[in-house]
């Protein structure tokens, strides 16, 4: 197997998560996160990249497009919870082309594969949360967590396509930082 760039040298090249559309018919769509918030240096935490936004990709990986709903606009200033991703999902429901987010301090749902996002768990701006994470399962589940350090923190679930959510918070558990969720196949 070889490996070929596709992405621009002279663009951002910190990718920290990628799906692929795996709906009948859509296979060929793709979506990438950038900004890395943790991990990305030898001296510090505080030091991380910025990125600018998702980008997307309709011929199964081979070129990729910003996605201007996303994006930044100056990666040496955090503006946007986009320029911080963790993770990027998409829903297997076949109603609408969902697409999620988990960002600094929030989760973020699409129902247009990215023209338009709502934040459906926690929050970005003064009291935000530094980690979030989801994950989906084949019956389109989403789990979601926010961390303890800011407004909205805990483990949710929800059965409606991130419209509402279960708190499924452990017990005694009121103190985690980065979790990284995983769907038991």
């Amino acid at each position: 197997m070889a490996w070929t760039q596709v992405s621009d040298v002279a663009g951002y090249l910190g990718v920290t998560s990628l799906c692929q559309d795996k709906r009948i018919g859509k296979e060929n769509i793709w979506y990438a996160c950038t900004g890395e918030g943790s991990g990305n240096s030898a001296s510090g935490g505080g030091a991380y990249f910025f990125g600018d936004g998702l980008f997307k990709s309709i011929d199964s990986g081979k070129s990729w497009q910003p996605m201007p709903t996303t994006s930044g606009g100056n990666p040496n200033s955090f503006t946007t919870p986009f320029q911080v991703s963790w993770r990027i999902a998409t829903h297997p429901s076949v109603d609408s082309d969902y697409l999620f987010v988990a960002n600094y301090g929030c989760i973020y749902r699409s129902n247009n594969g990215g023209n338009t996002w709502t934040v459906c768990r926690g929050g970005f701006g003064g009291t935000d949360a530094y980690y979030t994470d989801l994950a989906i399962d084949s019956t389109g589940i989403i789990y979601a967590t926010v961390s303890s350090d800011g407004t909205g923190k805990g483990f949710f679930r929800s059965a409606d396509k991130g419209l509402t959510w279960a708190d499924i918070t452990p017990i005694n558990f009121n103190v985690h930082d980065r979790t990284v969720l995983g769907i038991n196949p």
